[in-house]
């Protein structure tokens, strides 16, 4: 021990807490990486607390738990088993001697201290860095205090060679405390300050622990995680030496991943309280993280968040409400084969809690979708339109929210422009890359597709892929609407495939994340691909010779500019020329593969003009014509309704609006099959303008114009 007394120390630090612990050097890195071991690993036990006296606790460490770094490596099961531990500490479980010296140090950390103390003693037994665990849990102490660690091993060499290695001890320093410094240079400067409390000496230094400033917590690491997705979407237009780049970033984000997963299994989520573990799931969702032990750790800290605090007046409605649907905007709860025991508790609390508010009145509509969820859930089944999911009204608003904040994509014209005459080589140097983001080709997409005799529906421009996600979980039997319009169309759900293509890396990558999650891989696949280049592809595999096609879909293309001096967004096309996504040559392309099949063209936009715009060139340059529906549209809102600029100065142009024969006046889709879109159109009563389109009689002039 060190050769002052403890209540030496505590005199001499006034209110600096110093524990003792046992460690083993190690040559480990700073964020070791998380190790997935089989079902049957267990935590090794953990070692017994002796009291060495009333002022100092000793933990003994196992070396087999050093050189196993259990921590990191321990079953899924005993993390949440940890976390529940964890979640059930108080004063007394913590303490049951009731200890002063213990009580002191509990009083140093965040309010629930006592679970925090918990978590803190847990990881200190089980890590092989007591440093690294320092540097996390600073973040867990109330504001002014700090750890500080002891420089030098112990000097008493007989309990160095008891426990084999030397010992370290740290302690908390509060914010009044008088610490000693070895470093009498850096106190120089307050020797002539008469105000300056007298500096005590001592034997043994003390260094203040440094506090990692970048990732203060787990949510921080979320968002760097998509900080880096958003920056190598927007590189790839900028003509940046992309293929490396992307290479290094993808390291970045594995890296990432680790340390976010490990941060999650040292701190048991105490660093991430209230509604942070359901941000922090959104964000790695976005940023298109498909490793589902880190959501299902999210799910399971947010249910205990909600467990010990949901029942407070102090917690409102709105805030189960934000948890649950950023949970479901981030794919937590998917379809029923894949679903958690862990979200059918946390769906069932939130439920429970939004029934005891005092306000549950103006929730009736989320608390059956809700209930209406758990039951599908609990029976392993698809969730149903009426159920609560990411396909859900509120979580698709999320979606929106942050698309709507975005670069919008640029035409694949745009980005070789900036990419010169190697962009070919750098996409077939990046599309044989294992860990790159592949820029995928018919060989690619198709090659994943488990059962090849289904029909593939096709989605151009599908940004985010909730429509195709949608539709590729419905349930057998689910999709009626689609009979008042056509009689031969297939079923959605499990009978197709599902193809979606953009130019947006940020939102393919959340789109292939969720549909690796849900498992429907197989059945969904995302290229990042301009419109022409998805097309062709699609002529060229099998699908087109089998004219197995029945359906394409481009729904809410974003629109050019309606004037071309106008202000406004510097994003958007000068014109329907310059830009715009739908061309004659895609018209043309689409045409082609759906004669094959005698298969449908689905238009959907929200601005009149482009509407029309896209109805015009399909059937008077292209050849399509449109399929007549009943009911059909018979009319729209005029001036004297609160209409969006756009469709005001559409009107007052004296353009065509999208009335009469061939404009549906109800969604061809069914409700799960909504993009996020189409469903913010409907919160803000904007509507939206379609048109169903079929392969008319075309000329052998006009066959590719």
């Amino acid at each position: 021990m060190v050769a002052s007394s403890p209540w030496k120390l505590r005199s001499a630090f006034h209110t600096s807490l110093w524990l003792s612990i046992c460690v083993l050097p190690s040559n480990t890195l700073a964020w070791p990486s998380y190790k997935s071991v089989g079902p049957n690993h267990r935590f090794h036990q953990y070692a017994h607390r002796n009291r060495a006296s009333l002022h100092q606790i000793r933990v003994h460490v196992s070396p087999a738990i050093h050189s196993n770094n259990d921590i990191f490596s321990a079953s899924f099961s005993n993390i949440t088993d940890a976390m529940a531990e964890c979640w059930r500490a108080t004063s007394w479980s913590v303490n049951p001697l009731d200890q002063d010296d213990v009580n002191e140090v509990i009083r140093c950390f965040n309010s629930p201290a006592p679970q925090a103390y918990h978590a803190f003693q847990r990881a200190l037994r089980l890590s092989d860095d007591p440093e690294q665990v320092l540097q996390v849990f600073s973040y867990l102490l109330k504001k002014g205090h700090r750890f500080e660690m002891e420089t030098a091993a112990l000097e008493n060499e007989e309990e160095s060679i008891e426990h084999g290695k030397g010992h370290r001890n740290w302690r908390i320093v509060a914010p009044t405390s008088i610490v000693h410094s070895v470093n009498n240079e850096a106190n120089a400067s307050h020797h002539n300050d008469k105000n300056k409390p007298k500096q005590t000496t001592s034997k043994t230094p003390w260094i203040q622990i440094h506090i990692d400033r970048e990732f203060p917590n787990t949510l921080s690491i979320a968002h760097t995680l998509l900080d880096l997705a958003i920056d190598t979407s927007e590189s790839w237009y900028d003509g940046i030496s992309f293929v490396q780049q992307e290479n290094d970033n993808w390291r970045e984000k594995r890296y990432l991943e680790d340390l976010c997963l490990h941060r999650l299994q040292l701190t048991l989520g105490l660093d991430i309280r209230g509604r942070s573990a359901a941000d922090a799931a959104f964000s790695l969702a976005i940023a298109g993280v498909t490793r589902p032990d880190l959501f299902e750790l999210l799910t399971k800290i947010s249910y205990l968040e909600l467990k010990r605090t949901g029942s407070r007046p102090s917690f409102p409605s709105k805030y189960i409400l934000q948890i649950v649907e950023k949970l479901a905007a981030a794919g937590v709860g998917g379809p029923g084969q894949v679903i958690s025991d862990t979200t059918i508790q946390m769906f069932q609390l939130a439920t429970d809690l939004l029934r005891g508010k005092s306000d549950s009145g103006h929730h009736t509509e989320v608390i059956k979708a809700l209930e209406d969820a758990i039951e599908n859930y609990s029976n392993r089944e698809h969730s149903s339109a009426s159920s609560f999911g990411l396909h859900s009204t509120w979580p698709l608003l999320w979606l929106w929210r942050f698309a709507a904040r975005q670069t919008k994509a640029r035409t694949f014209v745009d980005a070789r422009d900036n990419f010169g005459d190697n962009m070919d080589d750098d996409i077939m140097e990046l599309s044989n890359t294992k860990n790159g983001v592949c820029l995928n080709n018919a060989n690619n997409w198709i090659q994943n597709y488990e059962d090849l005799s289904r029909p593939l529906v096709v989605d151009i421009g599908c940004g985010m892929g909730v429509s195709l996600l949608g539709l590729a979980t419905l349930s057998y039997g689910s999709y009626e609407d689609v009979g008042r319009y056509v009689t031969d169309f297939p079923s959605f759900g499990e009978s197709c495939n599902y193809l979606g293509g953009d130019l947006s890396l940020l939102s393919l990558n959340y789109a292939r994340g969720i549909a690796d999650r849900w498992n429907i891989q197989n059945r969904v696949q995302f290229a990042h691909q301009s419109a022409v280049g998805l097309l062709e592809d699609i002529i060229s595999s099998r699908y087109y010779l089998e004219g197995t096609v029945p359906l394409i879909m481009i729904q809410f293309p974003t629109p050019y500019k309606l004037h071309w001096k106008e202000a406004g967004n510097h994003q958007l096309p000068n014109d329907e020329e310059s830009g715009f996504m739908v061309t004659l040559e895609v018209l043309r392309l689409a045409r082609d593969i759906l004669q094959q099949s005698n298969g449908y063209l689905l238009l959907q936009s929200n601005c009149e003009d482009v509407a029309v715009k896209m109805r015009r060139m399909a059937v008077d340059e292209v050849g399509f014509r449109c399929v007549e529906v009943e009911p059909k549209v018979t009319e729209l809102p005029s001036l004297d309704c609160d209409l969006p600029l756009r469709t005001r100065q559409w009107i007052q142009m004296g353009g065509e609006r999208p009335i009469g024969e061939g404009w549906l006046a109800e969604p061809f889709l069914p409700r799960k099959g909504f993009t996020e879109t189409e469903v913010n159109c409907g919160i803000q009563g904007t509507p939206v303008h379609r048109c169903l389109l079929q392969c008319g009689i075309v000329s052998s002039d006009d066959n590719h114009g």
